[in-house]
């Protein structure tokens, strides 16, 4: 879907940050002050609110810390894990703002990606989510194999969203849409909104000039334990909303395969292989009633010597003209 270029006349929207973190202390403050550091003249941002479940590390002193120095931020303390959709459901309480952002506590924003999210929603009335493209972090020299098994997923995400929008890591929606609450008893958050934009009778928008980074696994057993669970969760999805994500869907994943450079078929076997594993364990999962509810967090590096994130065109050869397309 491609949603109009054309700038509205209409008020700026106002838009608050969710984020949601567990243990997050290594990534916690890039994240924060990333999206306390955005461009912003599609929307303002009037807050952001961190969310911290259950936390025993040093994230919260961390976010108490930028706090102290920015009146925008704002942290409310669970005392205990209860899920991603239960602290979802708390931002959702206490935030009022015509656009809601919702991010996991280990993604860090391009300087720009909010203002790139917003504007198909103030610029288009059926449009009511949008997500960035998801790219990679480089925090390890020389790459590993989690790291380039992590970078193909992604890709292969972004050239299945080209057709079909599958958003994730970091998604704006209007506040409307969600009512203050979540449903309960399923846990793949982005899908489930996805789930309900749908519902409506609106759009999702894939913006694939916003920009947001995250980090591979530490290994690759933690990577399987990410795939199972987030196939166990569409399979509930799937049985509960009958809705199925377009990352689900073969015929999409067949295009994007097209579009992938033959160098890099050798990982796409690979990812293939582990991937169908993955998804056969996580639909034995959904079967036997685990929910994931809470899960294992997978780790990014304690290290962020080589971190780089920021503005600009990211090239990738995954699509040709990629780079030109903000929506799909």
């Amino acid at each position: 879907m491609t949603l109009p270029g054309a700038r509205s006349t209409q008020a700026t929207p106002r838009a608050a940050v969710g984020i949601f973190a567990h243990n997050e202390e290594a990534t916690i403050r890039y994240v924060v002050e990333g999206f306390l550091g955005q461009r912003m003249r599609a929307a303002s941002l009037c807050e952001v609110v961190v969310v911290c479940c259950g936390c025993t590390d040093d994230t919260v002193d961390m976010v108490k810390d930028v706090a102290a120095s920015d009146a925008r931020v704002r942290l409310l303390v669970r005392p205990r894990r209860e899920g991603k959709v239960a602290a979802i459901n708390e931002f959702l309480s206490v935030v009022d703002a015509d656009v809601l952002v919702l991010s996991s506590g280990d993604v860090v924003p391009a300087d720009d990606a909010i203002d790139r999210l917003v504007s198909p929603l103030a610029e288009d009335g059926q449009c009511m989510m949008t997500g960035p493209r998801v790219v990679m972090a480089k925090t390890w020299i020389p790459r590993r194999i989690v790291d380039h098994l992590h970078d193909v997923l992604w890709a292969l995400h972004h050239a299945v969203s080209l057709h079909n929008p599958k958003l994730g890591e970091i998604v704006a929606i209007r506040s409307e849409v969600l009512q203050r609450h979540l449903p309960p008893g399923i846990h793949c958050d982005e899908a489930l909104m996805e789930s309900i934009v749908v519902d409506q009778g609106g759009s999702l928008g894939y913006v694939a000039d916003a920009l947001v980074y995250n980090f591979a696994p530490t290994n690759v057993r933690e990577l399987y334990r990410q795939r199972r669970r987030v196939a166990a969760q569409h399979v509930a999805l799937r049985r509960l909303r009958g809705y199925r994500p377009s990352t689900t869907q073969p015929r999409l994943i067949f295009l994007a395969l097209r579009s992938l450079p033959l160098r890099r078929f050798p990982l796409v076997l690979v990812l293939a292989g582990f991937e169908t594993a993955a998804r056969i364990h996580g639909y034995l999962d959904a079967r036997r009633g685990r929910s994931y509810q809470l899960w294992r967090i997978a780790r990014p590096p304690s290290r962020m010597d080589h971190l780089d994130v920021g503005s600009g065109t990211y090239r990738n050869e995954t699509c040709a003209h990629a780079d030109d397309e903000r929506c799909a």
